[in-house]
């Protein structure tokens, strides 16, 4: 492990400004700070591998009085107008590019994890303009149509939710049978 000696608040800081004058006709891709981690033939990794990590770490005297509070944090910002020509934007964006079959692991694209008293797994803060919670973008067999006479099955959970400071529950059952 290498050790920074802080000036200021930040052990590493990166910036990639672009310019009309320092870009090169063609496409770019600015970026402020990256990591990869790369795991070679024959090396096994059996702690954990990152490409990028934040951590916090909280003395036990130590006295937090601030509006956010954040291991990693991904912002977007704008001035003046943009115009947007297709792709998409994402704060965050996450992409599985393994394609061979993860088998004997548990897998997912994000995974939460408290090991702790957090109050919520996920918080929405939205503006007025937010049209939708969930996008989905393709047809999975995650999906299913019962609206052809199905049944849920036995086994019904209610996950709470609390939307504008009241508690309302979404319905969780097996599978439709019938």
């Amino acid at each position: 492990m290498t050790t920074i000696a802080a000036i200021g608040t930040q052990a590493i800081e990166g910036q990639c400004i672009y310019t009309p004058s320092t870009v090169s006709t063609g496409g770019s891709a600015p970026i402020g700070v990256a990591g990869k981690a790369v795991l070679s033939a024959g090396c096994t990794a059996t702690l954990y591998m990152w490409g990028v990590q934040g951590q916090l770490d909280f003395a036990n005297t130590a006295i937090l009085n601030c509006s956010q509070v954040a291991a990693v944090r991904a912002v977007m910002t704008n001035s003046g107008n943009q115009t947007w020509t297709g792709g998409s934007i994402a704060c965050l964006y996450c992409d599985n590019l393994i394609d061979d079959d993860i088998t004997g692991i548990d897998s997912a694209i994000v995974r939460l994890a408290d090991q702790g008293k957090i109050k919520a797994m996920l918080s929405f803060y939205v503006s007025a303009s937010t049209v939708c919670l969930f996008q989905f973008e393709s047809d999975s067999s995650i999906f299913t149509d019962i609206s052809g006479g199905g049944v849920h099955g036995g086994t019904i959970y209610k996950v709470r939710c609390l939307f504008m400071g009241t508690t309302y529950y979404m319905l969780m059952s097996t599978a439709p049978t019938g």
